[in-house]
């Protein structure tokens, strides 16, 4: 009786132990889980300005091109420079310096002229011709469409991570001023990028999506999902945006601002 006495008082200390233990647990969980959220929270407060100054200290663009609403290329030009002005209301492209002249014409786009972006999405047929004719590669993660009413200009950029920059960084802008509605999430944007690099892989391998998808998991033994087409999206300063003219297999959604107020 008096052995059971006894490993029932240790049974019991043992309980009161893993209780002790189990509480300090989710106390130190609850302290973690405060300081990821503080720590996220300080992310997102200071990304918009780390993404203006990046914005303004500009990009090297590989090449640039011009076409016009009926899909003519209008110009185009390599190595570039796209940067934000110093009042952040215009995008600046600068062309290299001319062989006959070291004097360039830079092009100046009004933030409030702009009618759509898009990123992940095919290239104008006469930007493809020209790609074609002149055997470069042109890898619609990289490249980014800046329309206007006038004409559309597509910046071709050395790497899909300045691409996705540009792209969040106009989207903090235009949704500051009032010309988005609601921005693309980063995570949205990198599952974007990764969905095109699947889909221009399994082109240049010949393969459809779900094979080659199927492929890469076998290979490297790492979970994913099926794919889907990348969306677009395009903005306004007044009214309703009409969703962009994307290939039939694509998803398009629109971000609008409101209708601004009577004088």
């Amino acid at each position: 009786a008096v052995a059971v006495a006894i490993a029932a008082l240790q049974l019991h200390r043992q309980q009161r132990q893993i209780g002790r233990s189990r509480l300090a647990l989710a106390r130190a969980s609850g302290a973690a889980r405060e300081a990821r959220l503080s720590w996220r929270e300080a992310r997102d407060a200071t990304r918009p300005l780390q993404l203006v100054t990046a914005l303004r200290e500009g990009t090297h663009a590989e090449e640039v091109s011009v076409v016009d609403p009926s899909g003519k290329l209008l110009m185009s030009w390599a190595e570039g420079l796209l940067r934000l002005s110093d009042d952040h209301g215009a995008l600046v492209l600068t062309p290299p310096p001319s062989k006959l002249s070291l004097l360039t014409t830079r092009h100046c786009i009004s933030l409030a002229e702009l009618s759509g972006l898009r990123y992940a999405e095919d290239l104008p047929e006469a930007l493809r011709l020209h790609a074609a004719q002149s055997a470069k590669k042109w890898a619609t993660r990289r490249c980014l469409r800046l329309s206007t009413l006038s004409r559309e200009y597509v910046v071709r950029f050395s790497s899909d991570s300045a691409a996705l920059l540009w792209l969040e960084g106009l989207q903090a802008l235009l949704h500051a001023a009032g010309l988005l509605l609601k921005p693309i999430r980063p995570a949205a944007l990198l599952w974007l990028r990764a969905r095109t690099r699947l889909s221009e892989a399994s082109r240049e391998q010949g393969l459809a999506r779900g094979r080659l998808l199927a492929k890469v998991i076998r290979e490297s033994a790492a979970p994913s999902a099926a794919p889907s087409a990348a969306p677009s999206f395009q903005f306004g300063t007044s009214g309703a945006a009409a969703p962009s003219a994307a290939s039939p297999a694509s998803a398009a959604f629109a971000a609008t601002a409101p209708a601004p107020a009577a004088a």
